[in-house]
């Protein structure tokens, strides 16, 4: 086993984690109909037939939902649920693009101080910065007392300082097998006057793997 592992992470990773746009529609006798992307943020492949986890907010309100790829290719997706409780949402693409799915990995099994990897888009119409890589450790587990607005319940997420922009949102934190343990969703950068560096939180993959599961396997037996 290599000692960094990060290298070929990212040449596996990179391809399956998509911008994700929200795009609002409107119509007026004057431009007709006319459609605006009005945020960013990430997703990641979960399942070869094209289905994609995303974070709730990046996609909340939307008219429409399209992904961008690494490779640039911008595709037309489904929302297929939701579930803004735990800042969740599923997708599916209209197309298959040229990427392997992430796998599951045990973030139950995360331990304080290992390696933590993210792969995401940060940045938005001005300029994004595609399957930026960034790295550091599992800082903390089970946070309970942050104060994120993402979430309408409380939900115990994981703490890593691999640096997490505005776009990270939905992306993948892994773990060093290249493991999918983690969808980033905040970071803190004040409070109360008070700056802060390297605090970014994730939604731990374990306890929610079923409530992804279920939505994917609930859109295929209703075609």
């Amino acid at each position: 086993t290599s000692d960094n592992p990060i290298p070929g992470i990212s040449q596996d990773v990179r391809p399956a984690v998509v911008q994700v746009i929200n795009i609002m529609q409107t119509w007026s006798a004057l431009d007709g109909a006319r459609t605006d992307d009005q945020a960013y943020g990430s997703g990641v492949l979960i399942d070869a037939r094209g289905y994609i986890v995303t974070n709730y907010h990046v996609i909340a309100d939307a008219d429409l939902v399209e992904i961008e790829t690494l490779g640039g290719a911008r595709i037309r997706c489904e929302v297929v649920g939701f579930d803004d409780g735990t800042d969740l949402a599923v997708l599916k693409a209209a197309e298959l693009f040229d990427a392997a799915p992430v796998p599951y990995g045990d973030s139950d099994a995360l331990q304080i101080g290992e390696l933590a990897i993210a792969i995401g888009n940060p940045g938005d119409s001005a300029g994004v910065l595609f399957g930026t890589v960034t790295a550091g450790i599992i800082s903390a587990l089970d946070r309970e007392d942050v104060n994120a607005d993402n979430f309408s319940r409380k939900v115990n997420v994981i703490q890593t300082d691999a640096a997490i922009n505005n776009g990270n949102s939905g992306g993948a934190l892994l773990n060093r097998s290249g493991e999918l343990v983690g969808i980033p969703t905040a970071k803190m950068q004040s409070s109360y006057g008070m700056q802060f560096e390297g605090l970014g939180f994730a939604i731990p993959i374990t306890e929610n793997q079923g409530a992804i599961e279920a939505l994917v396997e609930e859109v295929l037996g209703n075609r």
